[in-house]
């Protein structure tokens, strides 16, 4: 399977390709103000909503906090259904505070503890990095790769996954609390990222928020593994929907593991620093320049990719794949408001191919197809074909 990633034209975008960096975005970094949101709402469920203050008020003296159960979960269920955005925007306990009852030391410290608690189990940040499955659409040239004029990465998965570059692997982010609890938590990361295919629907994926919270909260067990699998892939799954609106960027993300708030006691954010990683080189088998791109601009991406691929020839390793490299130019259809990718030119390890030569079709063909060169302990290779 082949994923696309759009490239505006800059120094930046040069370095990215020099380095095969990768970068994990957060929402707030994305152009959709939707990204992630949680539209999930929480029920009118008295015993769900008491069990949940048990927990949020367990180091709080039993007769500070025995009165103000009542008064939190008839205030929460006359509010109910809530949204997690709404249970969490900064005004939404307001109301409460301007009761008498509340107009205390004990209810402010309560109301304090219940929305730190909440904090640690909702709305957990998310980190991606976006591809596409569409090489040739109009408004994804637009969008992402200025106007045109930049350029489009071709990168062939390997099981549905982009893997790390060998030599610069991270597969664990060490995550510091700068704060008095001097907690020192490692997130494991793994040597390999999955596609994930984006969800274009309006409405989110129906599940209880309750269940975000320690199974105390709901009650709800489960009780076979394929029913916790089923049960994680829908907690999992708002973090994929995007509206249906964006459907023409066909979209697949890889996403990195998220600090688990409900082990570090809080939110954590990895810096920008712990979202770079490095793809394997192997794995970026094309590029396509923008029908608008510069004869400069071309040449200065090619000179960067033949010098990668030449480096590369002279250090592979056994067990090692090697793909062709496709060069692509976009053009504009003479008969209709499309695109056309046109083939230009093969890199093969060791030989360019040119559009004219006799055995282009032959190796463009069985670059389509997958295969590649796999290199054994002796220098030799074979060649084989990768889904």
């Amino acid at each position: 399977m082949l994923y696309y990633r759009y490239r505006p034209f800059s120094e930046f975008s040069l370095k990215e390709l020099m380095y095969d960096e990768l970068f994990f975005a957060s929402a707030e970094e994305c152009n959709d103000p939707h990204e992630c949101w949680d539209f999930l709402q929480f029920s009118s469920d008295y015993d769900k909503w008491h069990r949940l203050l048990e927990l949020a008020w367990k180091c709080v003296d039993e007769r500070i906090k025995t009165s103000f159960y009542n008064l939190f979960c008839d205030y929460l269920i006359t509010k109910s259904p809530i949204t997690v955005c709404e249970l969490m925007s900064k005004d939404f306990f307001l109301p409460l505070l301007e009761k008498g009852d509340f107009k205390s030391p004990f209810g402010y410290t309560l109301l304090i503890n219940l929305i730190n608690y909440l904090n640690t189990y909702l709305g957990e940040k998310r980190y991606f990095v976006s591809f596409s499955k569409a090489p040739d659409n109009y408004l994804m040239w637009s969008h992402y790769a200025n106007r045109h004029n930049g350029y489009c990465l071709i990168f062939k998965s390997l099981n549905g996954c982009l893997y790390q570059a060998k030599n610069r692997m991270r597969e664990n982010i060490n995550i510091e609390r700068n704060d008095s609890s001097k907690l020192h938590v490692t997130e494991h990361v793994g040597p390999k990222f999955h596609f994930c295919d984006v969800i274009y629907e309006e409405n989110s994926a129906v599940i209880d928020p309750f269940f975000y919270f320690p199974q105390y909260v709901s009650q709800y067990k489960i009780t076979s593994e394929q029913e916790r699998h089923i049960f994680f892939e829908k907690l999992e799954r708002h973090y994929l929907e995007k509206g249906a609106c964006w459907a023409y960027e066909h979209e697949s993300r890889l996403l990195l593991p998220n600090p688990m708030s409900w082990i570090t006691g809080g939110k954590v954010e990895y810096t920008k620093h712990q979202r770079l990683f490095y793809y394997d080189f192997s794995q970026l088998v094309g590029v396509i320049f923008g029908s608008k791109m510069s004869q400069e601009s071309r040449s200065r991406i090619k000179e960067i990719i033949d010098e990668k691929i030449d480096s590369r020839s002279r250090s592979v390793s056994e067990g090692e794949r090697f793909f062709k490299f496709v060069y692509f130019q976009t053009k504009l259809s003479s008969k209709e408001r499309k695109l056309e990718l046109e083939p230009l030119e093969i890199n093969s390890l060791s030989t360019h191919i040119k559009r004219d030569d006799a055995s282009f079709e032959r190796e463009y063909e069985e670059w389509k197809k997958g295969w590649c060169l796999e290199f054994s302990g002796s220098g030799s290779a074979r060649k084989t074909y990768v889904v």
